[in-house]
């Protein structure tokens, strides 16, 4: 949702983010998580701005990848 523009004077921006996890239960307590996110923004490489940025229509730049494993064991004394 975008500010609107007569009341509010800020840079439009847009996000767009894709986050997929997936879960193997090994057994209660013991679980492999694999998991991946992509975040996109709108922005355009543009060499002649100050920032070497500026916005544009819909998110198109990807700013953010993430991939991660992550292992958790229960452990009991």
């Amino acid at each position: 949702m975008l500010a609107n523009a007569a009341l509010v004077d800020l840079e439009r921006s847009k996000l767009l983010t894709f986050d997929l996890l997936l879960t193997f239960l090994v057994h209660p307590g013991t679980a492999i998580y694999i998991g991946y996110a992509d975040r996109y923004e709108n922005f355009a490489l543009d060499p002649a701005a100050s920032s070497g940025l500026r916005r544009v229509g819909g998110p198109g730049l990807s700013t953010g990848r993430t991939f991660f494993i992550k292992v958790s064991y229960l452990l009991r004394f």
